[in-house]
């Protein structure tokens, strides 16, 4: 019957006889043997010899195969037969050997789904090396190149069992860049790392809702809104837009909704919502958006639109009058220093008609692009 031994690069020599149910061979006499390989190769090019070992007057002789290669190959595993003759008969037996080493990397590292926060890995099991793969160890870092030796700050392992070829690396950074490799282990240590593979992971909706919502009547018809962009963690969160959505309170009616378009530039946001009745209250809630959705919205406020725009001496005046409003001399509207400028709106003149507000820009001097700073400014207000 055979005997499976174990034999890993380092092992010194094996025993082809066990030490209990040997070779059933008479104590009496000289004995013979010869060895056969299940494949050619490790016997015939020398790297194998044998030796008899007495084991004692009252003991059988034993055959001991020692290793004289030190750089044993998985191609020598194989199974040895060895026929022992006397003059009284012969018997047989066989070992198998079986070279063990560390698996071979894992192969075929893939990306499966990604998230946000989330990427799934998969990959194909390599070669054991003739012991069972336990764990599996996924390696991987954000916005690197790797050292050549898992020392470049910070990297982060997950361990997989060794039954699984997928897993899921979680709690990512959204629009991050990640390296990954794989690396198998078992009984006799750990693989070198696989392939290295890098993914993105995706944006993700905004987290949060904006913050600091007010509102305040402008006349009859319109309100003006403002906000703050959402306070959010990440650096590489996104807002696209904002859905600002109104309708009159207390009722079942759904809200209507304006998209308005985020200010690269600031963190303060503005809007004003026209065509509204006059001495009506409405509500209204503000949500920020990006290419994957929209955010929670903020909680909603209430404001009621003016009974009347203004007094029937100023309408009077409007229609007697019937002139637009006229710029003063630049030198008596701004003043400047090296890092400021303020702007006193007061100097316009009102054409006889009373201003309702006023729309300011500015622009470098050889620029064609104007930088909004507000779509509505009370005359009252002086701008720095």
């Amino acid at each position: 019957m055979p005997w499976d031994y174990a034999l890993s690069p380092r092992a010194a020599s094996i025993d082809c006889v066990p030490r209990v149910g040997g070779l059933a061979l008479p104590k009496a006499g000289a004995a013979r043997s010869a060895w056969n390989r299940s494949a050619p190769g490790m016997l015939d090019r020398g790297t194998l010899h044998a030796l008899v070992h007495c084991q004692g007057r009252d003991q059988p002789q034993r055959q001991i195969v020692h290793a004289q290669d030190p750089h044993r190959r998985r191609s020598d595993s194989a199974t040895f037969s060895c026929t022992a003759t006397n003059p009284y008969g012969k018997d047989s037996g066989s070992s198998r050997v079986i070279i063990q080493e560390v698996p071979d990397p894992p192969e075929d590292v893939r990306i499966g789904e990604t998230t946000s926060s989330v990427v799934s890995l998969i990959w194909t099991a390599p070669y054991s090396g003739n012991s069972p793969i336990t764990s599996y160890a996924i390696v991987y870092q954000a916005n690197g190149k790797w050292s050549g030796k898992h020392d470049h700050e910070p990297v982060r392992r997950l361990s997989v069992p060794g039954g699984l070829t997928t897993a899921s690396v979680t709690n990512l950074q959204p629009l991050t860049e990640y390296q990954f490799k794989v690396v198998a282990n078992n009984d006799i240590g750990t693989s070198t790392a696989s392939k290295v593979i890098s993914v993105t992971t995706n944006m993700e909706a905004p987290q949060e809702a904006p913050s600091q919502v007010s509102a305040a009547a402008l006349d009859s018809n319109s309100i003006k809104l403002s906000w703050r962009k959402p306070h959010h963690d990440h650096k590489n969160m996104q807002i696209s837009g904002y859905y600002v959505g109104y309708k009159t309170q207390g009722t079942s009616e759904p809200f209507i909704y304006k998209t308005v378009e985020a200010d690269s530039k600031g963190v303060k946001e503005e809007f004003i919502i026209g065509g509204l009745q006059k001495n009506t209250k409405y509500a209204i809630v503000v949500q920020a958006f990006n290419g994957q959705g929209a955010g929670p919205a903020a909680d909603e406020i209430v404001v009621k639109t003016h009974e009347t725009d203004h007094s029937p001496a100023d309408a009077d005046r409007c229609r007697n009058f019937d002139a637009a409003p006229v710029a003063p001399p630049s030198d008596s509207f701004v003043s400047a220093n090296m890092s400021s400028a303020s702007v006193q709106l007061r100097a316009w003149s009102d054409g006889g008609c009373p201003i309702r507000h006023f729309v300011l820009q500015y622009k470098q001097q050889n620029s064609r692009d104007w930088i909004m700073v507000s779509n509505y400014i009370v005359p009252e207000q002086q701008v720095p």
